[in-house]
């Protein structure tokens, strides 16, 4: 659930948590161009860390599901290869949303439980994921040009965003296995020991690297 998390150092160093259940990847870029992190993270060298699955890049477009409980979400496109606002996640900004989000709320489309903006929008998702990504990237590595940004895969998720990664030169770490005992019962999200269990692979990574 949570997305985006700091870690300044690793084995028993400070650990700075700006997570939040259903956070996406356009709440990673606002955390970090928003926040006076310098007066925040004292330290000058670690890493940061941002936990990816799947649904975020469907976040960043608001498909059915998002829409239900996250339609005030910030809507970001690319224009000209640059990132705008244009309004929130309910805001239809094209003839092409607008037809979909349509489509999506008709009997025939909810009988099948299909959402046909995850069909159509797909690629653009990853395009604007991967953009909110790497300017991330890029303003913490001018904020601390001494640490690394890495995007943890999490483990059981698809892997469609990982061309994308290589193709903007940003640090993954893929987590592999099973789901590490990822489920809380009540509301889906990671156990302790579920992140107990990724924070050492993560550091068992990092060390190999």
């Amino acid at each position: 659930g949570g997305s985006a998390c700091a870690i300044k150092g690793v084995n028993g160093a400070p650990l700075y948590n700006y997570s939040f259940s259903g956070y996406g990847t356009q709440h990673v870029y606002q955390s970090i161009h928003n926040k006076d992190l310098k007066a925040e993270v004292k330290e000058t060298s670690g890493a940061a860390f941002y936990i990816y699955i799947s649904d975020h890049i469907f976040r960043v477009i608001g498909d059915m599901n998002t829409l239900t409980w996250g339609k005030d979400f910030p809507k970001f496109k690319i224009v000209n290869d640059s990132l705008k606002i244009l309004g929130t996640l309910k805001d239809q900004v094209n003839a092409k949303e607008k037809l979909l989000t349509w489509l999506n709320n008709t009997n025939t489309i909810n009988h099948f439980n299909v959402d046909l903006k995850k069909i159509f929008q797909k690629k653009e998702a990853l395009e604007i994921a991967t953009k909110l990504i790497l300017e991330s990237k890029n303003k913490f590595n001018q904020i601390y040009p001494e640490s690394k940004f890495y995007v943890i895969i999490w483990p059981e998720e698809e892997k469609d965003i990982i061309p994308y990664l290589n193709d903007s030169k940003i640090n993954y770490i893929e987590i592999e296995g099973d789901t590490y005992e990822k489920i809380h019962l009540k509301d889906n999200h990671p156990t302790f020991n579920c992140n107990k269990k990724i924070a050492s692979e993560i550091i068992k990574k990092m060390n190999h690297n």
